[in-house]
């Protein structure tokens, strides 16, 4: 058995020549590979290819980090600006109640954040099940949002400043006509896997039929051929317009 693990390896390898098996960055042809391997051999897919396990709820795990850099960039601005207004005398011409105030204010809000930023991690969950990719969340209220792999049109990465610094990154689920959003659909946020997570959607959306919308409903896009009776139909039609528009142009 080990051999034959090995000797998969090394094929999976030779379908992604740029890319080894200990790159975090999967080609799909890969991904379909070891999956069809670890079926065949009953290897769990989250082991083999550090894929996320499917119909599981997963957390992102570096979420809460992302956002308390956030709020330490922030307060760091805010503090250099009341830096700054000391050492230029504004802050002391300033009436004492409006200091208190500004001060109740900063710390009420960053308290808040602070405590919300934890909170609303414990909430944050996403899924990738059979057919569709699930997200749950909401500290006061609960929300789900559901994207069906039929619908997925584009799934790209992105990677801000201050997310290269804490080494995360963000994946985006685009759809057609669905939503009624410009934008992504989803985002799926706070994970340091973010190039895996978007070949793990990709393996999933690639050989699937795609679908069309009308209104909330699923309607299958097929193609209709169209028959001899058909373009002759068409073509009597056509025939017919044109000798009225003549007959019109003979009396005119």
């Amino acid at each position: 058995m080990l051999g034959q693990l090995s000797h998969i390896k090394r094929t999976v390898c030779t379908l992604s020549p740029v890319r080894s098996v200990t790159d975090s960055v999967w080609s799909h042809r890969t991904v379909l590979a070891w999956r069809e391997c670890s079926s065949v051999f009953n290897i769990p897919e989250c082991i083999s290819l550090h894929m996320r396990p499917q119909n599981e709820w997963f957390k992102p795990e570096q979420l809460r980090r992302y956002y308390f850099a956030y709020e330490v960039i922030v307060l760091a601005i805010v503090l250099a600006v009341v830096g700054i207004l000391a050492i230029t005398g504004i802050l002391t011409e300033m009436q004492p109640w409006v200091l208190l105030g500004g001060g109740a204010v900063l710390v009420v809000v960053f308290g808040y954040l602070t405590w919300w930023i934890p909170a609303f991690y414990r909430t944050a969950d996403y899924r990738f099940t059979d057919d569709e990719i699930e997200y749950r969340r909401g500290v006061f209220f609960q929300q789900k949002t559901t994207v069906p792999y039929s619908r997925v049109t584009n799934v790209g990465v992105s990677q801000g400043p201050i997310q290269r610094l804490v080494n995360v990154g963000s994946v985006g689920v685009h759809t057609a006509g669905y939503g009624g959003q410009a934008g992504a659909e989803l985002t799926i946020g706070g994970l340091s896997d973010f190039e895996d997570i978007k070949d793990q959607i990709l393996a999933e959306v690639r050989g699937r039929p795609a679908k069309a919308t009308e209104g909330d409903d699923f309607v299958d896009t097929v193609s209709i051929p169209s028959t001899p009776d058909d373009e002759s139909s068409e073509m009597l039609g056509e025939l017919r317009r044109i000798r009225e528009l003549l007959e019109q142009g003979r009396t005119t």
